[in-house]
């Protein structure tokens, strides 16, 4: 059975900060990308402005974000919501599914140097779990190869929310960050603690399975020489890291 520390999460509200800037985007079907101006940014989603309608028959779809010295990041997104303004032009509120890692810290970074205000607000909801024995991080390492978590925790979360979670055992300073959507999850009572509810939440994580790998070598290449079982975490990650 896997014994882990729950860590309440966050409750707050992630950062929206509002920045109108020029961003170009990539529809599956259409090989040109689309000018648009983006009108808020967070750390799940952005929201823009287009002169024309998007002729596709797909929900997803590339935004190509601005960055310093004419270099830019990526996110794919999902659309969540498209409205036609008095104006005629079209407003797209998307949901980010899959942000590369390097797009990731250069979004991270943008979210916090606009932060301005609210500043104060956390970029994510956070969920932090820690594992005390090896071969549970080893099926979690197993899990997350494959795409998914099960998790138990103190928490309940919004269906469809993407969520920060970070992964490490009690006496490890390497830690596994990455970004999961919440796909389903069950309320749990146990008998006698009914005052004290517990979640069974499904995760999917927001990441090319390509990049999962890399996670789980970083993760594994960073554990110090004292933690309980690294040589075993360490032969498991090799493993599940190979077939990338």
């Amino acid at each position: 059975m896997q014994l882990q520390q729950l860590v309440q999460a966050e409750k707050r509200t992630q950062r929206r900060i509002p920045i109108q800037m020029p961003i170009d985007v990539l529809l599956e079907d259409h090989p040109t990308p689309l000018k648009a101006i983006n009108q808020d940014l967070s750390w799940g989603g952005a929201r823009f402005v287009t002169e024309r309608a998007l002729e596709t028959d797909s929900d997803t779809l590339r935004l190509f974000f601005p960055w310093q010295q004419n270099s830019s990041f990526c996110a794919d997104a999902e659309i969540v919501r498209r409205e036609v303004l008095d104006d005629g032009r079209l407003i797209v509120a998307t949901r980010f599914f899959r942000v590369p890692p390097m797009s990731e810290q250069r979004l991270e970074m943008m979210l916090a140097q606009l932060g301005g205000q609210q500043a104060a607000l956390p970029l994510s909801e956070r969920l932090e779990l820690v594992y005390n024995d090896p071969d549970d991080i080893c099926d979690v390492l197993r899990q997350i190869a494959a795409g998914g978590l099960m998790v138990t925790t103190t928490a309940a979360y919004r269906e469809d929310q993407s969520i920060r979670l970070s992964i490490a055992g009690t006496e490890m300073s390497s830690e596994l960050t990455l970004r999961a959507r919440v796909i389903d999850q069950a309320r749990q009572l146990l008998p006698g603690h009914e005052w004290a509810p517990l979640h069974q939440v499904e995760l999917r994580f927001e990441h090319s399975v390509s990049d999962l790998y890399g996670f789980i070598r970083g993760f594994a290449q960073g554990l110090p020489e004292e933690t309980l079982g690294r040589d075993r975490i360490r032969a498991c990650a090799t493993q599940l890291a190979s077939h990338g």
